[in-house]
């Protein structure tokens, strides 16, 4: 048996209050809200590898400072602000956002960023000096480079190096930062404030300090401190006191960056992993090689905490992305093994033990309730399969837990500790493909298989001899051979699934009865999974919706998806409260059981073929390739509030192309009103973007182009783009906003660009009061 190192409890007991990776010393997961136990990559440019900065300006874009120049990211592509043999592609180390200009230190001073015009300015400051911290402070712009600190004033155009303390003016800065408390400095030995009186920097603490190289500067409100990154650790310096000390007992780590989540953690960026702290313990999350959600580098460089409270963490091999108030969290496979053992989650139970099964095309994973884990496959010498494919599970009257499996029915043998198979056959037929297995209240198990029906076993006697001779084959009476699932309902009838053919209710004593599902959704769709609620309702996911059935009477309501209704339904589970499907686009539905409201889960996109409830921990688990993601319930939309979407780039004919100001000036897309067109240059596409940076697909937009569409066009799931093709010669208003759950528009949110496509020089205006004249003339002429 393998042990769960990550969750000493039992996973179901434990998770329920705790996350994985992120438990020892951190804040209860109930005040969480900043996932750490799963990071998100960011591409930026596979050259510029090193990202030394990041910040946010007052439209919420992104910008990144590299070893290769400055880029902009929108949440969808990163875009570099310079061309590839240009001089402003040079290593970035810092940046600040002022006005609506960028200022950046270089390896080449401090060259400036028109964000309006999307280019750099003509004139640079300190050139040749590498400049490594930027501040706007009291009107002026303080830069720290490798020989001291400088000023400008941007009234006078002044430029003035600032005087540091005797003895320390070549002094190299690395941070700067600016509170009610004063203006600080990090330099080579130690950390320094602006004294106004003296017109100078002067270092402060006492003179064990004085040998710290701060890195960074990061103030924390709550604790009323500043932490400063050095390379002998984590300190701590209280203005109100002037006391320095050493925390968290890191002496020999090197701390690049610090930043304060929303949740109080402080984060460190160090050259070994990111260290997490809540006042009282440390924990380090490292690059996992197993896991493509782990942090991409050990080696990190810069932090940035952005208006949403998601967590940005520059490496030496791109950004990290931990979200904030994410709906669910992946758990991935790998903290169950120990190993790099891939699978996808196919089928998933609880049983009523605590323990959980998962399954799929390669083998069983089962995590016991006392909290270990083991992983049973057809390479196994302990714990072997006869077959690899598992399709569901089902747990007995006695407790028994049994495998639907390829290779025939499996019984959980829980001293051994292994699958024993249940050979079942008749002289025609053999249960070898078994998908799905059910009981009834007579003492026997039902076996539904792929190509040969249902088998009926004495379950008693099935268990004793060790081989299957069944009662009876169910292959003539039923629609299809090939049965998916069986469910058994209050009444003690069984309903079975078919692939293709739909579905049937089978009583007690055999008697089939076909359902009408043409009545409530047609001859053209069948249900592709089902589950049964503990009120006796099934719930059957079709193509583009949901039936629910009353097994007592039969009648069924038909409730359609939002949205996405050309997608297949991949799996159905049920809740106390609600019902749950995911779909063959990504998108997972919540129907509430009371209201019978159909809402979208805000998950990042992904096919979840298995849904489970587990009932210790109060959560919904949706089973994926190599893991489980965990939704605690009630489970509450974390997304940020609906914004005014951003456009982020202009393509005309394939090309980018850059609309004017009213003084023939490049203009970004980004503050363009309208835009001025040729006739023979009408093929548009353009983007757009919250800037919350939410998961994929968790965000939604609509278009319409008056006066040519009348409604609002639904943009599709993880796109934020439009083109418009072949748009004739005339006066448009582009509208892009974002969307409901519902898919309707949300109030305030609309952003408008006015489009003019001019007519060919022969439709023109002044052609047409040419032809008129002309055409008066010849009429005077006759």
């Amino acid at each position: 048996m393998i042990r769960w190192r990550s969750f000493l409890p039992l996973l179901w007991a434990a998770l329920a209050t705790s996350p994985p990776l992120v438990r020892a010393g951190l804040l209860p997961v109930s005040d969480r809200r900043v996932n750490y136990s799963r990071f998100e990559r960011v591409e930026v440019s596979v050259e510029a590898s090193c990202v030394h900065a990041m910040l946010q300006d007052v439209s919420g874009l992104m910008w990144i400072c590299t070893d290769k120049g400055l880029y902009n990211y929108d949440g969808y592509r990163a875009v570099a602000c310079h061309a590839r043999n240009d001089l402003t592609r040079v290593q970035t180390h810092c940046a600040a956002v002022i006005g609506e200009r960028i200022w950046t230190g270089t390896d080449r001073g401090v060259l400036v960023y028109d964000i309006r015009r999307d280019r750099y300015v003509a004139d640079s400051l300190l050139a040749g000096q590498t400049v490594r911290s930027i501040l706007h402070a009291g009107g002026a712009v303080w830069m720290g480079c490798s020989q001291g600190v400088w000023r400008y004033d941007p009234k006078c155009d002044r430029l003035d190096r600032v005087r540091v303390e005797r003895g320390h003016e070549e002094q190299g800065v690395y941070s700067l930062h600016a509170d009610r408390t004063g203006l600080y400095a990090g330099m080579f030995d130690g950390l320094y404030r602006y004294d106004e009186a003296a017109e100078a920097f002067v270092r402060l603490g006492p003179a064990q300090t004085h040998s710290l190289f701060v890195y960074a500067i990061c103030p924390d409100p709550l604790r009323g401190c500043l932490y400063l990154g050095t390379q002998q650790g984590l300190w701590r310096y209280e203005p109100g006191t002037g006391l320095f000390r050493s925390e968290g007992g890191l002496r020999h780590a090197v701390i690049n960056d610090v930043a304060v989540d929303r949740d109080g953690v402080v984060v460190l960026g160090s050259d070994a992993g990111l260290i997490l702290y809540d006042g009282r313990t440390m924990r380090t999350l490292t690059h996992d090689a197993r896991s493509d959600a782990s942090l991409s580098h050990d080696d990190i460089e810069s932090l940035r905490v952005d208006r949403a409270g998601n967590v940005w963490i520059g490496t030496h091999d791109g950004i990290s992305l931990a979200r904030y108030g994410q709906t669910g969290e992946k758990i991935a496979l790998s903290e169950f093994t120990g190993s790099g053992y891939g699978m996808t989650i196919t089928a998933m139970m609880q049983d009523s033990r605590g323990a959980l099964w998962c399954g799929g095309p390669s083998g069983v994973l089962h995590v016991a309730e006392e909290g270990t884990s083991c992983l049973h496959h057809i390479r196994s010498e302990r714990h072997p399969l006869p077959h690899n494919c598992v399709h569901s599970f089902y747990e007995d009257g006695a407790g028994e837990v049994w495998a639907a499996t390829d290779g025939g029915a499996l019984r959980y043998d829980r001293p051994a500790g292994r699958f024993v198979a249940y050979p079942v056959e008749t002289d025609r037929y053999n249960a070898e493909w078994c998908y799905t297995l059910a009981e009834d209240g007579r003492g026997r198990i039902w076996i539904g298989t792929f190509s040969a029906g249902i088998f009926l076993c004495d379950r008693a006697r099935l268990l004793r001899e060790g081989v299957g001779r069944p009662e009876r084959n169910l292959a003539g009476e039923i629609r299809n051979g090939s049965v998916f699932r069986m469910l058994r309902d209050a009444r003690g009838c069984i309903w079975a699934l078919y692939y293709d053919k739909g579905l049937d209710r089978i009583d007690p004593e055999g008697a089939v009865e076909h359902y009408d599902l043409a009545r409530y959704i047609g001859t053209q769709v069948i249900p592709t999974d089902m589950a049964l609620d503990d009120a006796g309702f099934l719930w059957a996911g079709f193509l583009g919706g949901v039936l629910r059935i009353d097994t007592r009477t039969g009648e069924a309501l038909r409730l359609d998806f939002p949205e996405g209704r050309d997608s297949e339904v991949l799996a159905v589970g049920c809740s106390p409260e609600a019902a749950w499907i995911t779909t063959t686009d990504g998108r997972v539905w919540c129907v509430d059981r009371r209201r019978l409201a159909v809402e979208p889960v805000p998950v990042p996109l992904c096919q979840y073929p298995s849904v489970c409830y587990e009932r210790t921990g109060d959560c919904m688990l949706l089973g994926c390739v190599d893991g489980v993601l965990r939704i605690p319930l009630p489970f509450a939309d974390p997304s940020a509030p609906p914004c005014r979407p951003i456009l982020t780039s202009l393509s005309v004919d394939g090309r980018p192309w850059a609309p004017v100001d009213g003084g023939g000036e490049p203009l970004s897309i980004r503050y363009a009103e309208r835009i001025d067109l040729p006739h023979d240059r009408n093929d548009l596409e353009l983007r757009f973007a919250s800037m919350n940076f939410g998961p994929r697909g968790s965000e939604k937009y609509a278009y319409r182009l008056d006066p040519a569409d009348g409604d609002w066009s639904p943009v599709a799931p993880d796109a934020n783009g439009v083109s418009l093709l072949n748009v004739a010669p005339g006066n448009y208003r582009l509208e892009v906003c974002m969307t409901d759950r519902s898919g309707h528009p949300v109030p305030g949110t609309v952003r408008a660009l006015r489009i003019t496509v001019r007519p060919p020089l022969y439709r023109s205006a002044g052609a047409v009061a040419l032809y008129l004249c002309l055409a008066a003339g010849a009429a005077v002429a006759q």
